[in-house]
């Protein structure tokens, strides 16, 4: 059997491990999201959406956060178009003073690079869906939604993320890894049915594609975007061992077979 074919593998505990092991094995470390009010005690964002530490705190994390929002920034070029990816412009969209900005109620996961000296190799926002322009999201309208067969995602349902890893010395799938990380809450959660993105970039489109998640291609402006999906539940190991290229001898470790006649040809997974 092919590596993590069985749907045993394709629950969400294990689903958890796969992610967990991948990271241990690539030394990288994501914590559990910061909230919102956690956010906003390390960073100001000012009317011109600069995003700047807060003068109000000591805390080390203002500082590296900023400047991981800025190194992280790029531009890239594909079909004759240049396109910019801004983590800053998320952070001051989903982090300011507003009312508006609190009843999202935006997330963030950051990937730390522990092999040396700790770095944040990534940086994932999240919030409740909703059609704004500041998300990129407004052309997507009921009408739209169901002529092109696209969930009807709400506020309730849907969580919308965008995510931006480092290009340059990180360690291989950390933007997947980040993507899972807020997929695995998806999977957890009572209330929330998917997880979706808008792919600004060709290569954002090909994580969640080689993922698993459905996607509907449009242009604006004349770049290229790509609303990316997947409900719950629905991704498979298989698929996410093909981003992450775990090694056989770490699943080897991570699952175990059980313990009965019964359940001897299944597999759980350890942690």
């Amino acid at each position: 059997m092919a590596a993590l074919e069985s749907e045993d593998y394709n629950t969400k505990r294990s689903i958890a491990t796969i992610v967990k092991a991948s990271c241990a094995s690539k030394g990288l470390l994501i914590p559990p999201p910061y909230s919102y009010s956690a956010i906003k005690r390390l960073i100001d964002v000012d009317e011109d959406e600069s995003v700047t530490a807060s003068e109000d705190t000591d805390d080390p994390l203002a500082e590296e956060l900023v400047q991981a929002a800025e190194d992280l920034q790029h531009t890239e070029r594909a079909h004759g178009v240049e396109t910019t990816v801004e983590p800053t412009a998320s952070l001051a969209a989903l982090f300011d003073s507003t009312p508006e900005a609190r009843e999202l109620k935006p997330r963030l996961w950051l990937a730390w690079d522990v092999q040396d000296e700790p770095q944040i190799v990534g940086i994932l926002t999240a919030c409740a869906w909703t059609r704004d322009d500041s998300l990129g999201t407004t052309r997507f309208t009921g009408d739209l939604c169901s002529r092109h067969h696209i969930p009807r995602f709400t506020s309730t349902n849907t969580l919308f993320v965008d995510v931006v890893s480092s290009r340059r010395g990180a360690p291989h799938g950390v933007g997947a890894l980040c993507l899972l990380s807020a997929y695995g809450l998806v999977s957890r959660s009572r209330s929330l049915e998917y997880l979706c993105m808008i792919a600004v970039t060709d290569q954002g489109r090909t994580l969640c594609e080689k993922l698993g998640m459905r996607s509907y291609a449009y242009r604006e402006g004349g770049a290229r975007f790509a609303l990316c999906w997947t409900k719950g539940g629905e991704l498979k190991a298989s698929d996410i061992n093909r981003r992450l290229r775990l090694k056989g001898s770490v699943i080897e470790q991570c699952f175990r077979t059980g313990l009965t006649p019964r359940t001897s040809e299944k597999r759980y997974p350890r942690c």
